[in-house]
């Protein structure tokens, strides 16, 4: 199970989850056998990079520093492999741009985020103006 939240204007909370089949039907069991949760702060640097920030709160036997050191490494590994898609997706928005996108049902999230940011934009922009 995945829950994400996301805080604009560059903030996504994340709750991983993993446990038998069936076992979230009744929403998260307080001992599910694999839970942790992300936080993923996005700050812009330039107009086409930004800061990424990350961490991990382990709910995966959190009295285990060795379980702890491993869940980090993997979600750090991961992380790692994500940037080169990320990198190249964003060579492509920069040489044909936003327009060029098709969107699908799966970008339900991706298009709520950028309406989102485009109304504080132009709420920002019309409080700027009146003063």
């Amino acid at each position: 199970m995945q829950q994400f939240e996301f805080i604009a204007p560059g903030s996504i909370l994340q709750l991983s989850a993993a446990d038998e089949a069936g076992a979230y039907a009744n929403g998260l069991p307080d001992n599910s056998k694999l839970q942790f949760r992300l936080f993923h702060g996005l700050t812009p640097e330039t107009d086409t990079t930004c800061f990424y920030f990350w961490s991990t709160a382990n709910g995966f036997r959190p009295g285990d520093p060795a379980a702890t050191e491993q869940l980090f490494n993997e979600i750090a590994g991961a992380f790692k492999e994500d940037l080169t898609v990320v990198e190249a997706q964003q060579a492509r928005l920069t040489a044909f741009g936003e327009d060029a996108l098709v969107d699908i049902v799966t970008d339900a999230a991706r298009l709520h985020m950028r309406r989102t940011v485009d109304r504080l934009l132009a709420e920002d922009r019309l409080a700027l103006a009146a003063e």
